[in-house]
């Protein structure tokens, strides 16, 4: 089995962790955010806070990639 052979047969397990794991994350961040607005906290994001946010998934995600390289 040669090199491509073998990222096409794996291309689908891949895919799938990847969903699991996303959803199981984003799962958990929800989770957080409705037990800090249960708590009473005041739930706003302004567009920096998104800006910061983004940036730091971005940078995961590069990281992840580097990681499996």
């Amino acid at each position: 089995m040669n090199e491509i052979e073998k990222v096409e047969t794996q291309t689908p397990k891949v895919l799938v962790i990847g969903a699991l794991v996303g959803a199981v994350a984003g799962l958990g961040t929800a989770y957080f955010i409705t037990q800090s607005v249960d708590d009473g906290d005041e739930l706003s994001i302004d567009s920096g806070q998104g800006l910061k946010l983004g940036l730091l998934l971005l940078g995961t995600v590069r990281q992840v990639a580097k990681l499996m390289a």
